[in-house]
């Protein structure tokens, strides 16, 4: 009853069909395709229900050729709705999908940085990793607490592990970074390192 006022309303007709079509598109956001086309059909339905009471009790008001034109356009657009829904629905369902597992890996890396730190506590040991080209460092708990830094505090430099390499090592240290960075290649060495207190 209700969209056979809306049809009758002047004017109606083209609100409607937008009706007809956002509730289409909304729909689009969580049904499968095979739902999405029962629901192209449900509309078709309605519509030509609309046109048949509306032929039964004002046939001087309807224009059969224009009605079925319009018809025949909501029949071949709707299932088109369906199909790109359906689409959109499945990629949803991906990404959701996606970002579960995405949320999994994040989890299980989390647990595994933790229990290297623990690892590291318990052996007195601190890992680091250097980006010389951005001078960035990346320390790990133990080695902030080795170092005596404050962890809150800014985030560390090169020049900061720099600085706690012992000054008669210093040089031997960045000459190995140098030739690193210039043949590509890593290098395994010892320093010393000359903790706060001494």
């Amino acid at each position: 009853m209700v969209a056979y006022a809306m049809y009758e309303a002047k004017g109606g007709q083209p609100v409607f069909v937008i009706l007809l079509v956002m509730a289409f598109l909304f729909g689009v956001l969580r049904l499968t395709t095979r739902k999405l086309i029962l629901f192209a059909f449900f509309i078709l339905a309605v519509s030509g229900g609309v046109i048949s009471l509306r032929w039964r009790f004002r046939p001087h008001a309807v224009d059969l050729a224009e009605e079925g034109m319009q018809w025949l356009a909501l029949a071949v657009t709707l299932p088109w709705f369906a199909l790109m829904g359906g689409y959109i629905s499945g990629l949803r369902a991906r990404l959701r999908r996606s970002h579960a597992e995405q949320q999994q890996a994040l989890r299980t890396m989390q647990a595994n940085e933790a229990r290297l730190a623990d690892a590291q506590r318990i052996a007195g040991l601190g890992g680091w990793s250097y980006d010389p080209v951005t001078r960035t460092a990346i320390w790990s708990a133990e080695t902030f607490r080795i170092f005596g830094v404050d962890p809150t505090g800014r985030a560390p430099t090169g020049n900061d592990f720099l600085q706690r390499v012992h000054a008669d090592d210093r040089e031997r240290y960045q000459s190995l970074i140098q030739t690193a960075l210039r043949e590509g290649k890593s290098f395994e060495s010892r320093f010393r390192i000359v903790l706060p207190t001494g």
